[in-house]
């Protein structure tokens, strides 16, 4: 079959079910199967453990430096995009080609070294640079770590495999809380990069040594001998109003997640007297642990209910989401920190089904060849107006109702930043300072109707039939 003829199949034929024998097949390696998913796991764990660290150290940096939140939205979201948007593409080719186990172990060591060398950042361009090289190292291993599993995994066991894989995402974040809180305590921030950097560079060693190379396309019927051109793959994308509107939902998630996560450890410090520990220890309970429960219960959802009806695996990020407004509303007013906890974790486990449904929805329309390169536009479509303008806007609107609720000039009078209203040099700085973080994140939860409309759109345009 020739790349045109893949761009070129009707949507509804690329939901079809394989062959029962791929099941078959998947019994007898399935052990194996289990230990690479695993350990695929575990550097989606690293990723994220080190991409989340900037987030509780956001504060600290912002002090050292003298930083707007504008500035540290650029640390967080576009300083990785930028990176991932020159050479994610690039990569992803390559692992339609070439051995996708080294291109993940090369890239692991790249982002461990680089968020190490972060705690030696002398500067805001400098600590800018470094962010950027974490960003190629993840470039390079999220499109490859997804075409792999879908190698490994029949299609309806891929919704279960993705929620893992996918679940490694809060569990990094957790660790990177938790241990980046106790570090930043006890030592600095500085410190916190660097014992958090190296421990990947290991891994990556052992993720080479233990995973083999497998097939592309084992379990799927519909494959090219070679991968089909980029164009090819992006008209496929464009045309199909599944994936389309899939791709629409995911990104407005990222964007309003990610600008409020950014900011919720800024804010539990700037609103309540409590010290980075205890701020890691909140997070990882409530937003991070609700994400563990979310990522797998919205894999196994999806692929149970998919059996009856293939339209669940947009319905349930859609649901979802619509739901998890009013609580992320809710939390953001609690006057004590542990009703903001206890408020969370509802919506960041409600919302957080959203991912293994679309990544598995996303790999089941797409040629087994075509599957790094599909990864690769997303997340890069993804990234730019999803992880990269999120922080930043979320971080201009704070510096802008800053502004507006301080009596003179808050960009001159206040640009150290403060922590809390107890620790403030001036306290009506930090009064600002908070009233514009808990307006921006306000603001952010109703904008999850967006992304919630564009997955019912998505269901609309797929068949009533068993997937």
């Amino acid at each position: 079959m020739s790349s045109s003829e893949v761009a070129a199949l009707p949507a509804d034929t690329l939901d079809e079910a394989p062959a029962q024998s791929a099941n078959d097949r998947w019994a007898a390696g399935a052990s194996y199967a289990w230990l690479v998913l695993g350990l695929l796991a575990l550097t989606n764990v690293l990723s994220f453990m080190d991409r989340y660290l900037i987030n509780i150290v956001a504060q600290p940096i912002k002090e050292d430096m003298g930083l707007t939140d504008a500035q540290v939205g650029l640390l967080t979201g576009f300083a990785t995009t930028l990176s991932y948007s020159v050479v994610g593409l690039p990569l992803a080719r390559l692992a339609e080609r070439v051995n996708r186990v080294w291109i993940i172990a090369g890239s692991v060591t790249v982002w461990s070294i680089m968020t190490a060398v972060s705690g030696r950042a002398a500067n805001f361009v400098q600590l800018l640079l470094y962010r950027a090289g974490v960003g190629v190292g993840e470039a390079g291993a999220g499109p490859a770590s997804q075409s792999l599993i879908a190698d490994y995994f029949p299609p309806d066991r891929r919704g279960t495999a993705f929620a893992i894989f996918s679940a490694a995402i809060p569990v990094g974040a957790l660790i990177g809380a938790v241990t980046g809180g106790w570090i930043i305590d006890n030592w600095s921030w500085r410190e916190a990069f660097v014992y958090l950097g190296w421990p990947g560079v290991i891994v990556a060693a052992i993720f080479a040594l233990l995973v083999k190379e497998t097939p592309r396309g084992t379990f799927d019927e519909r494959q090219t001998d070679a991968a089909p051109p980029l164009l090819a793959v992006m008209r496929r994308l464009v045309r199909d109003p599944v994936s389309r509107h899939l791709v629409l939902g995911y990104t407005g998630v990222l964007l309003v997640t990610l600008a409020a996560g950014t900011f919720f450890a800024p804010f539990l410090a700037r609103k309540f007297a409590i010290n980075y520990t205890t701020i890691g220890l909140v997070i990882s309970l409530t937003t991070l642990g609700g994400g563990i429960v979310g990522n797998l219960l919205g894999g196994v959802l999806a692929d149970r209910l998919s059996r009856r009806d293939r339209r669940w695996v947009a319905w349930v990020p859609a649901i979802g989401l619509s739901i998890s407004v009013p609580f992320y509303f809710a939390s953001y007013l609690q006057p004590t920190v542990f009703l903001t906890a206890a408020v969370m974790l509802f919506p960041a486990i409600i919302a957080m089904v959203f991912m293994a449904p679309t990544l598995s929805a996303l790999h089941a329309r797409t040629d087994p060849r075509s599957r790094s390169t599909m990864i690769a536009l997303v997340g890069l479509f993804a990234s730019l107006f999803g992880g990269g303008l999120g922080p930043f806007l979320g971080g201009t609107v704070i510096d802008l109702l800053s502004e507006y609720f301080y009596a003179g000039s808050f960009a001159l009078d206040c640009m150290a930043g403060s922590t809390a209203p107890s620790a403030a040099a001036d306290t009506s700085c930090a009064d600002a300072l908070l009233q514009g973080t808990t307006l921006m994140l306000l603001g952010t939860a109703p904008l999850l109707l967006w992304p919630a409309a564009h997955y019912f759109r998505a269901a609309r345009h797929m068949k009533q039939v068993p997937a």
